[in-house]
């Protein structure tokens, strides 16, 4: 980063937040853009320490065996369920579909605001990480 960039940025009243944060230059202005929930992630790390971290979703994703356990894309956490199960996950409180053009299956999203019990975020990534565990590594 240019020295000074920093400070003109937050003399135009642009803050970093908790998150993580990138700067873009649109119309020759720059602005912060929030990519993921930050301590979200910390939380998911902690329960995946050997995963390998990659960024995806505008976020990041935590990787084992070559797989996707868990995401992290704004405010929400990505997880994989049994493709023929999806519509049974999404009936759980704060679950809804992935959606890429199209509702994924086996795919969900949950808000943060679900997973602020840690046992619930557990949960999800526990059964994630048994479907990842059943696959064959790439």
């Amino acid at each position: 980063m240019r020295a000074g960039l920093h400070e003109t940025w937050l003399q135009l009243g642009l803050q970093p937040s908790a998150a993580r944060t990138r700067w873009s230059y649109g119309k020759g202005v720059a602005r912060a853009g929030v990519t993921y929930d930050q301590k979200l992630a910390g939380r998911i790390r902690k329960l995946l320490p050997r995963a390998r971290e990659n960024r995806m979703f505008g976020g990041i994703g935590l990787m084992e065996r070559g797989h996707l356990v868990a995401g992290v894309s704004r405010d929400d956490l990505i997880v994989r369920v049994p493709a023929g199960e999806t519509s049974r996950w999404l009936k759980e409180p704060g679950a809804r579909p992935m959606m890429m053009k199209r509702p994924m299956k086996g795919w969900v999203k949950v808000s943060a605001t679900a997973l602020s019990d840690d046992a619930v975020l557990k949960a999800w990534i526990n059964r994630s990480r048994a479907l990842v565990e059943s696959l064959p590594s790439k």
